[in-house]
């Protein structure tokens, strides 16, 4: 209940929503039983795809393409090939959800925004990149209308576009997941006994372990992980 005297007179400071988000994740951290599992993967063959690619793309469309696009269409696929992750907490179990709608952290104008992705599984790359540069256009613009930030069942946030080499989310909910990709650095891989350089990227689940066990962690890793590593976005 909002008091109506504090004593002394005085006014209400409404929090901007960044501070509000902030509040939501202590909370959420005194609250969510959080582990985090973490991995990493060989970018070779989807950074050779995307540095292919993106000419022809920005020809085409106006667009850049970056990388986000093949992390949001990876993140469907460990999705569904672990459900338990694209779900939510109901007082007798999980509510799994059918569609997969994905918050992907952006820049607004003050401060950070959760957009949703609307059923990524079934769009191509391109259209991912399309949409998603739309959506961080406008967000820098404060345009995004209410009902482009809900609803989202699973987010996902990109370190690696602030150079953030290893950073662990914070479950927010009724998410009982959250996912973020870091910076690509070089780094030495011992390939067919031979030790080569490829370009890395740490990759980290957070979970609700009320909702979400290793093993479904580890599902979902994989599937992300192998996608990437093979470049298979199809």
């Amino acid at each position: 209940m909002m008091p109506t005297s504090m004593g002394g007179g005085g006014s209400l400071k409404t929090l901007p929503q960044e501070q509000l988000m902030i509040r939501q994740m202590h909370q959420t951290n005194t609250t969510v039983p959080q582990f985090t599992a973490m991995t990493d993967v060989d970018m070779t063959l989807t950074s050779a795809l995307r540095e292919y690619a993106e000419p022809h793309f920005q020809q085409q469309t106006g667009a850049r393409l970056g990388f986000m696009p093949f992390f949001i269409k990876a993140a469907a696929k460990g999705l569904r090939a672990s459900p338990e992750i694209n779900s939510m907490m109901m007082p007798t179990g999980l509510w799994l959800h059918d569609r997969i709608m994905i918050a992907v952290v952006i820049n607004g104008p003050k401060g950070l925004l959760c957009p949703a992705m609307r059923d990524p599984d079934q769009k191509s790359v391109g259209q991912i990149a399309l949409e998603l540069n739309d959506l961080i256009e406008r967000g820098r613009e404060g345009k995004l209308r209410p009902e482009e930030f809900f609803p989202s069942y699973f987010s996902i946030s990109n370190g690696g576009a602030l150079g953030i080499k290893s950073n662990i989310p914070m479950v927010l909910p009724p998410h009982v997941a959250v996912f973020g990709t870091q910076a690509i650095t070089k780094q030495a891989r011992v390939v067919d006994d031979q030790v080569v350089v490829r370009p890395v990227m740490e990759i980290v689940l957070a979970c609700d372990h009320r909702a979400v066990d290793g093993e479904h962690a580890g599902k979902y890793l994989d599937a992300f992980k192998e996608t990437v590593e093979t470049a298979q976005y199809a």
